[in-house]
């Protein structure tokens, strides 16, 4: 990374000192006070906007001011003139709740009027009860459920020096938050791959709801921080000039964490120090005590409001780029699909592996993380195309990797590896992360918080789907992991049915601007006839037409093959049936293609190697919509958890194999036989 770039400040009376990159302000003590001063006024705004909403986190936003303070406006390089400046530093509050004051300290940094503040928590504000990148300007990630913060900023961190950028990555903690596991898979994931430009600030205040932080949480924080590879420094957080002489030492190849001591409450005297205040607000004559504490702190300090608003300006770094990432545009190449043969049999996730190499060689920003499964999530040979990432050096060697290698190991920290990729799309990324399916269940916070509602582009690949996996029994087959991710706003949900389908669905994911989740087979499937090319807003395709169907089956992924083998056993009977692909989710919901291939009066049998309650709530809900339909609907899938046995025995076992499908079509006519006859639409 170069560190050559200086920034200065102008027309003030101190100094400047550079360190690697960083603005370091060596203030005299006069100047200190403009800090101070500043100080004062975020006070005052978290007492008055949290009195004026009825609710917040007075305690820990309190405690954090000087921290804020010291960021913004002598640490950090920004410029809210050019808040999408790519060469900026990124702040992220990973202890969401002390928004108030991170939207005081924005605002005095002028990102929006002060005056904003008083709409804290008010319906349709920006400013909402925890951060939202979606929202609030100058908010670079949204927070709130505490943990996640430090692999967001790894992710950012590691973006830096795949983009050749220039900046540092700050990410505060809550000393309470850091009995969360996900910050200690972030801080071994980020140590272990050398990202000196991140720095974890714990506000150390000792106390969290419940009590002392030393009621449940056993050893110093300096230690632990020590032990998993940081350089770790220790500040009073209420002093400024500890505060910049700990990020004035120089740095080692390594994350800095910066355990910086502070007190609850700070500035307002029956707060401090006292757990209650943790999600409490000041009210009636308390609050006008509070006020009054502030405003007294602030009257210490004589500042002419034109020199503040000079000082405040002259801390803004000069962002000349207005580019939000640094994203390399699509090369001239023209990825090549493999043009499989009709019943020729590869596993969904292989056919997966080989197209992301290709793709990779189109978009230059694809990145790709598993979560010790780069072989069996068919990631491998990506990975020895474009090597793995590190930019932890031995003397002049990089360890296990090189800053340009575009395959991140991610361990097995499926939570990290979540919030990793999603700081990783936040910076210009295209990540695409891999693990088997079921897994996702572990990252469902990760992926609802720091992904789907900041509608950040990550791809979520989860391989060795359903039964298919076979003798590794329950703890491997996912069924409910699908419906999950079905249900969760702003995700693109996809599960192809043969290896040519998976290449198609690949080309939109990737040029997709939205998150989106792919369900891969580990088993061999049959790649089938199929008339259609797979097409953005549809979702519902035709695999055999029957224009007279006695019956509609309806398949997803694996099942599709089953339902064509069903077909055939109809046929012998003398029963036509119709054959249907649902390869996306919400699009078979969301659109009007479902009813239109559906008939009305007739059976329908929904099979999908999952839950059985997916397809059905699909098709249900969908013909719900038309006054035409009152068709009887079948579900087929996997009711309870899954055993070990060989494919075949499962299938038979949870009535997915083509017998039992066809078994399932009979009965449906029957019962909408029943259903026509005994009832007048």
């Amino acid at each position: 990374m170069n560190f050559s770039e200086t920034f200065l400040v102008k027309d003030l009376k101190f100094s400047t000192l550079i360190i690697k990159g960083n603005m370091k302000l060596n203030f005299s003590e006069e100047n200190l006070d403009y800090l101070r001063n500043i100080a004062a006024e975020v006070r005052y705004d978290i007492i008055d906007s949290t009195g004026r909403a009825g609710s917040g986190h007075p305690g820990g936003s309190l405690s954090s001011v000087e921290i804020l303070t010291s960021l913004y406006f002598g640490i950090m390089r920004h410029d809210p003139r050019n808040p999408n400046w790519a060469d900026r530093d990124r702040f992220i509050l990973s202890k969401g709740h002390a928004a108030p004051a991170l939207y005081s300290v924005l605002a005095h940094a002028g990102y929006f009027e002060r005056e904003e503040m008083k709409t804290l928590r008010k319906f349709a504000s920006r400013l909402q009860g925890h951060p939202d990148m979606r929202k609030t300007p100058g908010v670079e990630m949204s927070t709130g459920s505490l943990g996640q913060g430090l692999s967001l900023g790894a992710g950012m961190a590691a973006a830096a020096e795949l983009n050749e950028k220039n900046y540092n990555v700050y990410v505060l903690l809550g000393d309470g938050e850091c009995q969360e596991g996900q910050i200690w898979e972030a801080a071994e994931h980020s140590a272990t791959i050398g990202l000196e430009n991140l720095y974890a600030i714990v506000d150390h205040n000792r106390l969290q709801i419940d009590g002392r932080t030393r009621e449940v949480a056993a050893g110093k924080l300096e230690k632990k921080f020590s032990a998993f590879g940081y350089r770790t420094i220790t500040a009073n957080g209420h002093d400024f000039s500890d505060i910049f002489e700990a990020f004035e030492k120089p740095r080692k190849n390594t994350p800095t964490a910066i355990i910086a001591y502070t007190t609850k409450g700070k500035g307002v005297s029956f707060m401090e120090d006292k757990a209650e205040w943790h999600g409490k607000v000041a009210k009636g004559d308390l609050l006008e005590k509070a006020l009054k504490e502030t405003k007294t702190e602030l009257e210490k300090y004589k500042i002419d409001e034109i020199e503040m608003k000079k000082f405040i300006e002259n801390t803004w770094s000069e962002g000349k780029e207005v580019q939000p990432h640094q994203t390399p545009p699509p090369t001239n190449h023209t990825p090549k699909k493999i043009e499989y043969k009709i019943g020729e049999e590869v596993s969904t996730r292989k056919a997966f592996g080989f197209y992301i190499c290709e793709l990779s060689e189109k978009y230059p920003s694809i990145v790709t993380l598993s979560a010790d499964l780069t072989e069996s999530t068919q990631l491998i040979n990506f990975e020895k195309k474009y090597g793995t990432f590190s930019s932890c050096k031995l003397e002049t060697e990089y360890i296990c990797g090189s800053p340009k290698g575009r395959h991140f190991r991610c361990g097995i920290r499926e939570a990290d590896m979540a919030g990793f990729a999603a700081g990783l799309a936040a910076c210009g990324k295209k990540p695409v992360m891999t693990t088997f399916d079921v897994f996702y269940n572990k990252m469902i916070e990760q992926i609802r918080q720091s992904i789907a509602q900041p509608k950040l582009p990550v791809v979520m690949v989860g391989t060795h789907a359903g039964l298919g996996v076979e003798q590794d029994g329950f703890s491997h087959q996912s069924s409910v992991e699908p419906v999950i991710m079905a249900h969760m706003p702003n995700i693109d949900c996809w599960e192809p049915c043969c290896p040519s389908e998976t290449q198609e669905i690949m080309d939109i994911v990737i040029q997709s601007n939205k998150p989106s989740y792919i369900r891969l087979t580990r088993q061999d499937v049959m790649e089938i006839k199929r008339n259609y090319s797979v097409i953005p807003g549809r979702g519902v395709y035709v695999v055999n037409e029957e224009k007279n169907p006695d019956v509609v089956l309806l398949g997803s992924g694996a099942m599709v093959y089953n339902c064509l083998e069903a077909s055939k056993r109809l046929e012998k009977n003398g029963i036509k049936s119709k054959v249907l692909n649902i390869n996306n989710y919400g699009e078979a919901y969301s659109k009007k293609h479902l009813e239109e291939e559906i008939p009305p009066y007739i059976g329908v049998v929904a099979v999908q190697d999952a839950s059985p309650s997916l397809l059905r709530d699909i098709v249900n809900r969908r013909l719900s919509r038309s006054p035409k339909h009152n068709n009887t609907v079948i579900s087929l899938g996997i009711k309870g958890f899954g055993e070990s046995g060989d494919k075949e025995a499962l299938y038979r076992n949870y009535n997915l194999d083509p017998e039992s499908i066809a078994d399932a079509a009979e009965k449906s006519i029957e019962d909408q036989k029943y259903r026509n006859k005994n009832f007048s639409y």
